[in-house]
């Protein structure tokens, strides 16, 4: 499973190079790596896990759900007058990070 997330937060990271895009600022890097691994942690959760893997999940998710759900309103704010970056923003407020409590 760390194999996964740590892929998951490299590909997001890069995902600007990947695109062809234009790099964007660090701090909406960070928030699409969070908001990547919050929704891949959403899919990774089973009942039947072993305790530990369960806990570990969750400690996991309440790291980077929480992270992003509190990025999402900021980086709005800070990038509003900003279409292309605020789409970028958008297009990664996926159902996970919204959903978080």
């Amino acid at each position: 499973m760390r194999f996964h997330l740590i892929f998951t937060i490299l590909f997001a990271t890069h995902l600007p190079a990947l695109c062809g895009s234009k790099s964007l600022p660090r701090d909406i890097k960070a928030f699409v790596a969070n908001a990547q691994a919050c929704e891949h942690l959403g899919g990774e959760y089973d009942g039947q896990l072993p305790e530990d893997q369960k806990r570990e999940i969750e400690r996991d998710v309440r790291k980077y759900c929480g992270a992003a759900s509190r990025q999402l309103p900021k980086l709005r704010a800070k990038y509003k007058r900003n279409a292309a970056l605020l789409e970028a923003i958008n297009s990664h407020a996926n159902e996970a990070v919204l959903s978080y409590r």
